[in-house]
């Protein structure tokens, strides 16, 4: 489904800066939406649990929810939520409800059988939240980084 805002920005040279000085986890979250332009939070954080092997879980989650907060305060992604019905999509989340998301330890829990994060917001009455990365942010980082269409698989020097 498409990703909507309520209203399209222009590129501001705050947004240009924050894509061009990205932390290595900013830039592993984009890596992970790069493909469809948008992910869940708990497929997200269990993404980036695997790129960083090295550091522990719940050490993670504190840079994790770091990270997402510049990047949403920049305009390099959006929480938001899918909409059901006709018409439905990705509409951002209220920023009262962005903050709770933000408290990744609140929102998910670990499943120790699974290894893996799962959502457990819909116990404080959070619908499941989607991290969207807006059409001119995906470009631009597509562009700066030799992604073509259909390739799966990114390298690294």
């Amino acid at each position: 489904m498409p990703y909507r805002r309520s209203k399209e920005q222009p590129w501001s040279p705050a947004q240009r800066q924050a894509l061009s000085c990205l932390s290595p986890i900013q830039e592993e979250i984009l890596w992970i939406l790069v493909e469809g332009g948008e992910g869940d939070l708990g497929l997200v954080v269990n993404q980036l649990r695997r790129a960083f092997p090295d550091v522990p879980r719940e050490a993670l989650i504190p840079d994790i929810e770091d990270a997402i907060a510049a990047m949403r305060a920049s305009g390099l992604i959006a929480l938001c939520r899918y909409e059901k019905g006709p018409h439905g999509g990705c509409a951002d989340i209220p920023p009262e409800e962005a903050e709770r998301v933000l408290s990744l330890r609140d929102v998910l829990e670990w499943d120790a059988v699974g290894g893996y994060w799962r959502w457990q917001g819909g116990e404080l009455g959070l619908d499941e939240v989607v991290l969207a990365v807006p059409r001119r942010v995906l470009d631009a980082f597509r562009a700066d980084h030799g992604w073509q269409s259909g390739c799966l698989h990114r390298y690294r020097s």
